[in-house]
């Protein structure tokens, strides 16, 4: 799913791992990762954010800017 937020498209490291059935801790790993070697402006295409799971419970996720995805 890509969402739009002020005129940027951007998607969840939840949706990139259901996209490729990945692990959404793998992801969320590895996107942290990106973030320790990014650097200015480039830090804009990576967001930590929330999300609510099916428990209704609040965990952790990185939006993505499709800058970030490439």
């Amino acid at each position: 799913m890509v969402l739009e937020r002020d005129g940027v498209a951007y998607a969840t490291s939840n949706d990139v791992a259901a996209f490729f059935g990945k692990n959404h801790k793998d992801v969320l790993r590895d996107a942290r990762n990106l973030l320790k070697n990014l650097t200015g402006a480039n830090l804009r295409w990576f967001t930590e954010a929330t999300y609510r799971d099916e428990k209704g419970e609040e965990r952790p996720c990185i939006e993505m800017t499709r800058d970030g995805l490439a």
